[in-house]
């Protein structure tokens, strides 16, 4: 079978160097400057550069800066200058456009010039050994790295991403000068445990035992404090979640729910304790209309006051991440009858009148809402109202 040699011979490719028309060359010449030719750029078919006449086959790339010049945030006078300041924030630098063309550094053939012209450092920075950090009687090394830094005579320092400690230092070449911040990196704690896994490094923050380059930080009162008072809260936290059998989320974020939560929780639980809390002038009841009125009532009558202890079962609490369930017991010693009010068909409300300033009680219990007797459980909850603690009063480091 005869086999077709079009694509041998129409197809082969070519070895030969590209050049550039004469007629053309001297017309782009013309506004080349003195010392100076376009010369076409090889590997290209339509882009020329401007090369010096002594060598033309050198391959450099012709860029115009007018100094001083401002980059990134300094003032820079020479091309050295602004050499390093790309290296040391690692970024490009755009050229003036309009300087490129006044003639053209590079022509285009067909195009109505180059835009958008950058240069930058070709060099990163180099890998930093880590950092060693004392705590105590104990050393641990902080990986560590270069990142940019808009100063030809400072060069900045952090500890890499995922470290507790959060380093950052600022090097002054020329002076030796050190400036060091050092903080903790909360973001890498995920659960309450890792909290008290960590606890000794983050504990040495707050007192003057952590030493970096044989300089002791010293906290201050207010941070001492800011430490104590998160503390005392996660240890309550840590004790609930054991009560629970769950595991907290690092509390990252704390909103007012959080901590009513919270209080409740560790006064129920930890110091088996009512908590106290002021009432409202009124209080509304809902009630099913149709168990409403198959029960006796007759003590509802207007200016009666009664006391009522109120079982609700919590299905499911979100807190820290964790969901829990207990019983809530709300206690009203004192509440005076004012009148029901039927609007529906399902539903009946009752109001009362609460004495000026007086308080209900909250318990949270592990009890079950079908064992409930107004008798002997609600009688208990009334009996412990005196040992009832006030919600603002209350301390996580108090424990009864």
């Amino acid at each position: 079978m005869a086999v077709s040699k079009f694509n041998s011979v129409f197809s082969k490719k070519t070895n030969k160097e590209m050049k550039a028309p004469t007629a053309l060359r001297k017309k782009l010449n013309l506004e080349a400057p003195r010392g100076y030719s376009y010369e076409l750029m090889e590997g290209t078919e339509d882009m020329y550069v401007l090369r010096s006449k002594k060598n033309r086959k050198e391959n450099s790339f012709q860029v115009r800066i007018k100094f001083p010049l401002e980059f990134e945030g300094m003032t820079l006078h020479s091309i050295d200058e602004l050499v390093e300041a790309m290296y040391r924030t690692q970024k490009t630098f755009k050229l003036d456009e309009s300087l490129q063309e006044d003639p053209p550094t590079i022509i285009q053939l067909g195009s109505s010039g180059v835009i958008k012209q950058m240069i930058g450092s070709v060099e990163t920075f180099p890998a930093l050994d880590p950092i060693e950090v004392e705590v105590g009687e104990e050393k641990f090394l902080v990986p560590v790295e270069r990142v940019p830094h808009p100063s030809l005579t400072e060069i900045k320092i952090i500890s890499r991403r995922g470290q507790l400690i959060d380093l950052e230092i600022i090097l002054n070449e020329e002076s030796n000068h050190i400036k060091l911040i050092a903080k903790l990196n909360y973001d890498t704690l995920m659960t309450l445990d890792d909290y008290f896994k960590n606890l000794d490094i983050i504990r040495s923050f707050f007192t003057p035992v952590i030493k970096i380059f044989n300089k002791t930080l010293v906290p201050d009162d207010n941070q001492i404090g800011a430490f104590k008072h998160n503390h005392d809260f996660f240890e309550a936290l840590r004790e609930i979640q054991k009560i629970f059998s769950v595991t907290f989320d690092f509390p990252h974020k704390i909103n007012n729910d959080d901590v009513y939560f919270t209080k409740v929780l560790f006064e129920s639980f930890i110091n088996n304790r009512l908590v106290a809390i002021q009432n409202q002038n009124q209080i509304v009841f809902s009630f099913d209309k149709e168990k409403f009125y198959s029960s006796s009532h007759s003590e509802l009558e207007d200016g009666v006051e009664i006391g009522v202890v109120r079982p609700r079962e919590i299905i499911s609490l979100e807190l820290f991440g964790a969901e829990l369930q207990f019983l809530e017991y709300t206690i009203y010693p004192r509440m005076t009858f004012r009148r029901m009010i039927d609007e529906n068909r399902e539903e009946i409300k009752v109001i009362f009148d609460l004495p000026e300033e007086s308080n209900h009680y909250m318990l949270f219990s592990l009890d079950s809402i079908d064992e409930f007797d107004m008798m002997t459980t609600g009688q208990d909850l009334f009996e412990r109202m005196d040992n009832a603690v006030s919600i603002q009063e209350i301390d996580f480091s108090v424990l009864c």
